[in-house]
């Protein structure tokens, strides 16, 4: 891992960090019968994935987050610091379950269902020492996992920091529409593109895009799956539109693959490089992702995205 930037102004993460149970289907998967396959437990939630990748990436990042006091807490922020994670602010509940997603994935790595229990993020609220640190970051990134009033409250003290969010799923990104105009980047897929923008499922990326971009975010991240990703960006030169083809996967499993793309993004932005190549490291670490059952690949360095073309 390379050396954090000791002069930068840090990049505080706020939102969710979750057990991830991932069971992978050894073949086709019925829905009325058990399968044969494989299950395991792994760090996750969006803000904690983002988080790392960011960390492995070189950049100065802190984890503002909760769990309960229980036994999965204890291994998310064991895993956590093995991964060379600030976890300071990462607050313990007593008498609440850690937060936990549990998904099942077909035999070649496709979400086939999911079940995500955020209870303890739903009651959370900006506390004083997360407050302090967004105002001295040069970045914030949320979620949407947080609480709609937290969403707000954020946007309210990140006048002076540049602010980025996570959709994170088409019933939660709603949870967004009063912050679009504060946002520096949006990061959806299409799906949540759609509903954010009010527009029909059916239509094209592009026109999602636009149609966001139009609300107030400066920049608009669209991951495609296998089709790649999109960037919409407003400059002095107008809207612009920049695409990147996915890179080759072997995929293992796709828990966590946007989070990496996002993280991948935003850390070449921080280190200097223009959006092209920020969408180059995003699509790279994707790719990373999707070739391993965490949801950030352990081999996720600067240095390798800084070579692979």
């Amino acid at each position: 891992m390379s050396e954090k930037p000791a002069s930068a102004k840090p990049v505080v993460v706020v939102g969710a960090m979750n057990l991830d149970v991932i069971a992978t289907a050894g073949q086709s998967a019925r829905t009325d019968d058990s399968t044969p396959g494989q299950v395991g437990f792994y760090a996750g939630g969006v803000a904690r994935n983002i988080a790392e990748g960011l960390t492995r990436l070189a950049v100065n990042t802190s984890l503002h987050s909760v769990v309960g006091d229980d036994f999965p807490a204890s291994q998310l922020l064991a895993l956590c610091q093995l991964a060379g994670m600030d976890t300071c602010h990462i607050n313990a509940v007593a008498g609440i379950a850690t937060p936990v997603y549990v998904s099942m994935n077909s035999y070649d790595g496709d979400l086939l269902h999911a079940v995500s229990d955020m209870s303890l993020i739903d009651g959370w609220s900006l506390q004083p020492q997360t407050k302090d640190a967004i105002e001295h970051a040069a970045y914030c990134v949320i979620d949407a996992n947080l609480p709609q009033v937290m969403i707000s409250d954020i946007a309210a003290v990140a006048t002076h920091t540049k602010l980025v969010a996570e959709a994170v799923s088409a019933s939660k990104c709603k949870r967004l529409n009063a912050v679009l105009p504060s946002l520096e980047m949006l990061k959806v897929n299409l799906t949540e593109a759609t509903v954010l923008a009010g527009l029909d499922e059916n239509v094209s990326a592009e026109v999602a895009g636009r149609r966001l971009l139009e609300l107030g975010p400066r920049k608009v991240l669209m991951s495609l799956g296998e089709s790649g990703a999109l960037l919409f960006e407003n400059s002095a030169h107008g809207m612009t539109v920049l695409r990147t083809p996915a890179k080759h996967a072997k995929v293992v499993s796709v828990n966590g693959a946007g989070d990496a793309l996002t993280a991948g993004f935003l850390a070449a932005i921080i280190h200097g490089e223009d959006s092209a190549v920020a969408l180059q490291w995003g699509a790279t670490a994707a790719s990373l992702s999707l070739e391993c059952f965490s949801a950030c690949s352990d081999a996720l360095n600067e240095e390798l995205l800084r070579q692979t073309p």
